[in-house]
């Protein structure tokens, strides 16, 4: 076993959970074929093509659920227009914008639909053309704020391919010229794929693409998942983790965390649990007196304990992502050297569904 890592930062760490801007609402009818294809909104007044490439998502009205790919916004109008909906969009009709800008090759118009399934994952699914040497489609994020490669240094992705035929790709973005992250990987079984930022560079987004490798005769659907873009900081090697003889180790836990609140109007013992699962993994190292931790170690950890984010963490069984919940170092009465730590890690999870299955562990759960 080789001792555990964390990798953190407090940059981008897109979790696909923003996809869709906030809620809006249509204030027009449409009339026939015209209204499947266009909606308009007073409130948007940004200037024309503003949202050119970006996705019109309704929540409500006969389209509910449906995608498609805006073409052209007229800001004298408020109009945008898109691909056809199957159904005419009406007034008060809520919808949502994608923060994602596309750009595609051949690719169906009214077949490319970005989505986040409940574990938040960012499922591409786009219907390709037939018979054409170059198929794909990419999304591209700004990031909020450009970042330092020289301080941000690496990237991580977590993604896999629906199908052995179509491919996945990730390229950074700088404020000149991009870096290539994943390149054309067809894994069909998540995979998380770690490399080093070109270095005096500005990071001002990403892209992530799904590409049809074959030219195939007739029309296909294919998608791509990507469950993270991560660009970090550091990487942080836990010490005497693992060192032969010492008693240092990994704890996973599965904890259910419950509150027992009386049902208002009921009487007698009648209660509700509200709560969830809450998988965590505790560490424990020994460093014997004389010892170093390295340095600068202690910046390190309240680097990692300072992190909004998640982070993270590698071990040889247990890859998830995790929010630190305690440190607590040991210190020897006599000597005064630290001689052993403990860190508890808690699984993190923007998910909408309960966390009764601890997603992330491979082999000592049995789940992949």
């Amino acid at each position: 076993m080789t001792n555990p890592t964390l990798t953190y930062g407090d940059g981008h760490l897109e979790d696909f959970v923003d996809l869709w801007d906030w809620t809006y609402e249509s204030e027009a009818t449409g009339d026939g074929a015209v209204g499947k294809t266009t909606t308009i909104d007073a409130i948007r007044t940004e200037a024309d093509d503003t949202w050119n490439g970006y996705y019109i998502k309704f929540l409500s009205g006969d389209n509910a659920g449906e995608a498609r790919r805006i073409t052209d916004f007229d800001q004298g109008t408020t109009t945008f227009t898109h691909a056809a909906f199957s159904n005419q969009t009406l007034e008060g009709d809520r919808y949502v914008i994608s923060k994602f800008v596309s750009t595609l090759s051949n690719v169906m118009g009214t077949q490319c639909n970005p989505q986040l399934n409940p574990e938040d994952v960012l499922d591409f699914e786009i219907t390709f053309d037939d018979v054409h040497t170059e198929e794909y489609g990419y999304l591209e994020f700004a990031l909020p704020a450009s970042l330092d490669s020289d301080i941000y240094t690496k990237c991580l992705v977590r993604h896999k391919s629906g199908d052995a035929q179509q491919k996945c790709r990730v390229v950074l973005v700088f404020s000149a010229g991009t870096q290539t992250i994943v390149d054309d990987d067809n894994t069909t079984t998540w995979k998380v794929t770690s490399a080093t930022v070109t270095t005096a560079k500005t990071i001002t987004g990403f892209r992530v693409y799904c590409l049809n490798p074959n030219t195939d005769a007739t029309p296909d659907a294919y998608s791509a998942y990507y469950d993270f873009v991560k660009i970090c900081k550091n990487v942080f090697t836990f010490p005497h983790v693992s060192i032969g003889g010492k008693s240092g180790g990994i704890y996973p836990e599965f904890k259910a965390r419950l509150a027992k609140i009386n049902i208002p109007g009921r009487g007698g013992d009648v209660i509700q649990n509200l709560g969830f699962h809450s998988p965590i993994i505790s560490l424990r190292g020994d460093v014997l007196q004389g010892e170093s931790w390295g340095t600068p170690v202690g910046q390190y950890i309240l680097e990692i304990i300072r992190n909004d984010e998640w982070s993270w963490f590698t071990s040889d069984r247990i890859n998830c992502k995790v929010m630190v919940e305690s440190f607590l170092p040991a210190q020897d009465v006599g000597s005064g050297a630290l001689c052993l730590w403990d860190l508890v890690l808690s699984l993190y999870s923007a998910s909408d569904l309960l966390d009764d299955i601890w997603g992330g562990v491979d082999g000592w759960l049995g789940i992949e």
